[in-house]
């Protein structure tokens, strides 16, 4: 896998060379090690680890029924979510927090897979656009262009 600007931690696999699997220790079992998983264990362990941040308040890859759809969002503080996340990242003056919000939707990993934008897929999820236009507007809000 590749080498993340995160500390290590003690990594866990088994599986075979085509289906390896990595210990997720907040669901307490193994899952298919996948670049998006690498990063989302980095993460978590970077969280509890080095941040203190308490593992019983984190979740990855809850379950969301809404009405008769099943979403699955990713690894989310399960506590007052939002403000004990703010609360974790005050620790890092050079970052600003934006308000603009992305949600968990699947043309962002369908575009991703082809190596393209959502703008960019045949059939448009314009929830997905706006949200990625509005986090770009926010982003370069104060950039200057000559």
């Amino acid at each position: 896998m590749i080498s993340l600007n995160l500390p290590p931690f003690d990594v866990r696999l088994k599986g075979t060379k085509q289906a390896p699997l990595i210990f997720d220790f907040l669901r307490r079992r193994y899952v298919r090690l996948t670049p998006e998983e690498w990063v989302r264990q980095h993460f978590v362990h970077f969280m509890v680890e080095h941040r203190h941040y308490p593992a019983s308040l984190l979740v990855n890859e809850v379950s969301l029924h809404v009405g008769d759809k099943v979403l699955r969002a990713d690894t989310s503080p399960s506590g007052s979510e939002n403000e004990d996340a703010v609360m974790a990242l005050q620790d890092f003056p050079e970052l600003t927090l934006l308000d603009t919000k992305l949600c968990r939707r699947k043309a962002y990993a369908t575009s991703s897979g082809f190596g393209m934008g959502v703008s960019e897929l045949k059939v448009k999820d314009k929830k997905a656009m706006a949200e990625v236009n509005a986090l770009v507007e926010a982003v370069f809000a104060d950039w200057e262009t000559e």
